[in-house]
Protein backbone atom coordinates (compact mmCIF):
# COMPACT_ATOMS: atom_id res chain seq x y z
CA UNK A 1 0.00 0.00 0.00
CA UNK A 2 2.57 2.46 0.91
CA UNK A 3 4.32 1.67 -2.43
CA UNK A 4 1.51 2.57 -4.41
CA UNK A 5 1.22 5.96 -2.27
CA UNK A 6 4.44 6.48 -2.87
CA UNK A 7 4.56 5.74 -7.04
CA UNK A 8 0.99 7.69 -7.15
CA UNK A 9 2.92 10.97 -5.50
CA UNK A 10 5.31 10.59 -7.09
CA UNK A 11 3.51 10.20 -10.81
CA UNK A 12 1.54 13.83 -10.04
CA UNK A 13 4.58 15.44 -8.83
CA UNK A 14 6.29 14.37 -12.46
CA UNK A 15 3.21 15.62 -13.53
CA UNK A 16 3.80 18.82 -12.38
CA UNK A 17 7.13 19.62 -12.76
CA UNK A 18 6.63 18.64 -16.16
CA UNK A 19 3.83 21.76 -16.39
CA UNK A 20 6.12 23.65 -14.24
CA UNK A 21 8.99 23.38 -16.34
CA UNK A 22 6.94 24.03 -19.45
CA UNK A 23 6.05 27.28 -17.89
CA UNK A 24 8.98 27.87 -16.65
CA UNK A 25 10.70 27.73 -20.57
CA UNK A 26 8.11 29.98 -22.28
CA UNK A 27 9.42 32.61 -19.45
CA UNK A 28 12.15 34.52 -20.76
CA UNK A 29 13.60 35.25 -17.53
CA UNK A 30 13.77 31.68 -16.80
CA UNK A 31 15.02 30.46 -19.54
CA UNK A 32 18.78 30.71 -18.61
CA UNK A 33 18.20 28.47 -14.93
CA UNK A 34 15.76 25.34 -16.58
CA UNK A 35 19.04 24.91 -19.19
CA UNK A 36 20.38 23.59 -16.40
CA UNK A 37 17.36 21.54 -14.76
CA UNK A 38 16.89 17.96 -16.25
CA UNK A 39 14.31 16.66 -17.49
CA UNK A 40 12.70 13.60 -16.71
CA UNK A 41 13.26 11.79 -19.67
CA UNK A 42 17.21 12.87 -19.47
CA UNK A 43 17.52 10.50 -16.32
CA UNK A 44 14.75 7.79 -16.81
CA UNK A 45 15.21 7.52 -20.14
CA UNK A 46 11.88 7.48 -21.12
CA UNK A 47 8.70 10.15 -21.04
CA UNK A 48 6.58 9.51 -18.17
CA UNK A 49 3.55 8.55 -19.04
CA UNK A 50 4.70 6.02 -22.23
CA UNK A 51 3.61 2.75 -22.32
CA UNK A 52 4.78 0.03 -20.70
CA UNK A 53 7.34 2.41 -18.85
CA UNK A 54 7.99 2.15 -16.14
CA UNK A 55 10.65 4.33 -13.53
CA UNK A 56 12.59 1.75 -10.74
CA UNK A 57 12.80 3.46 -7.43
CA UNK A 58 16.68 4.03 -7.54
CA UNK A 59 15.72 6.15 -10.72
CA UNK A 60 12.92 8.26 -9.65
CA UNK A 61 15.37 9.36 -6.29
CA UNK A 62 18.05 9.42 -8.91
CA UNK A 63 15.93 12.39 -10.79
CA UNK A 64 14.81 14.08 -7.59
CA UNK A 65 18.73 14.67 -6.69
CA UNK A 66 19.48 16.13 -10.18
CA UNK A 67 16.33 17.80 -9.88
CA UNK A 68 17.14 19.12 -5.94
CA UNK A 69 21.02 20.01 -7.22
CA UNK A 70 19.87 21.90 -10.04
CA UNK A 71 17.19 23.92 -9.02
CA UNK A 72 16.92 26.70 -5.86
CA UNK A 73 12.98 26.04 -6.06
CA UNK A 74 13.31 22.05 -5.05
CA UNK A 75 14.33 20.25 -1.48
CA UNK A 76 15.01 16.46 -1.76
CA UNK A 77 15.46 15.03 1.88
CA UNK A 78 16.04 11.01 2.83
CA UNK A 79 13.71 10.74 6.17
CA UNK A 80 14.76 7.55 6.71
CA UNK A 81 14.49 3.75 5.16
CA UNK A 82 11.47 1.76 4.28
CA UNK A 83 10.60 -1.64 5.49
CA UNK A 84 12.23 -3.64 2.97
CA UNK A 85 15.57 -0.65 3.04
CA UNK A 86 14.23 1.57 0.51
CA UNK A 87 15.47 5.24 0.80
CA UNK A 88 12.03 6.93 2.28
CA UNK A 89 12.38 10.36 0.64
CA UNK A 90 10.17 13.45 -0.24
CA UNK A 91 11.27 16.54 -2.44
CA UNK A 92 9.47 20.03 -1.69
CA UNK A 93 8.93 22.04 -4.61
CA UNK A 94 7.70 25.59 -4.18
CA UNK A 95 9.52 29.76 -4.27
CA UNK A 96 12.97 29.49 -3.20
CA UNK A 97 11.94 32.13 -0.59
CA UNK A 98 9.02 30.05 0.98
CA UNK A 99 12.13 27.13 1.31
CA UNK A 100 14.16 28.98 2.63
CA UNK A 101 11.66 29.84 5.28
CA UNK A 102 9.85 25.99 5.56
CA UNK A 103 10.92 25.43 8.88
CA UNK A 104 9.31 28.27 10.44
CA UNK A 105 6.07 28.02 8.53
CA UNK A 106 5.94 24.31 9.31
CA UNK A 107 6.62 25.51 13.28
CA UNK A 108 3.31 28.08 12.90
CA UNK A 109 1.27 25.84 11.03
CA UNK A 110 1.44 22.43 13.49
CA UNK A 111 1.93 24.50 16.64
CA UNK A 112 -1.63 25.76 16.25
CA UNK A 113 -3.30 22.84 14.88
CA UNK A 114 -1.48 20.61 17.94
CA UNK A 115 -3.09 22.85 20.69
CA UNK A 116 -6.46 22.43 18.63
CA UNK A 117 -6.02 19.14 18.96
CA UNK A 118 -5.32 18.88 22.55
CA UNK A 119 -8.12 21.81 23.30
CA UNK A 120 -10.78 19.13 21.37
CA UNK A 121 -9.52 15.97 22.83
CA UNK A 122 -9.78 17.73 26.38
CA UNK A 123 -13.44 18.69 25.98
CA UNK A 124 -14.44 15.62 24.58
CA UNK A 125 -12.76 13.79 27.61
CA UNK A 126 -14.28 16.27 30.09
CA UNK A 127 -18.04 15.50 27.68
CA UNK A 128 -17.51 11.94 28.34
CA UNK A 129 -16.74 11.87 31.90
CA UNK A 130 -19.49 14.42 32.38
CA UNK A 131 -21.95 11.51 30.80
CA UNK A 132 -20.50 8.69 32.46
CA UNK A 133 -21.16 10.31 35.69
CA UNK A 134 -24.87 11.11 34.82
CA UNK A 135 -25.79 7.90 34.36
Amino acid sequence: MHKRLLLILFSILFVVLSIQSGALLSSTAATAQTKSIPAPEDVLGFRPGDDRKLASWAKVIEYFQKLAAASDRVSFEEIGKSTMGAPFVYATISAPENLKRLKSMNTKIFSGSLLTLAFSARRLIRCWLIAKHER
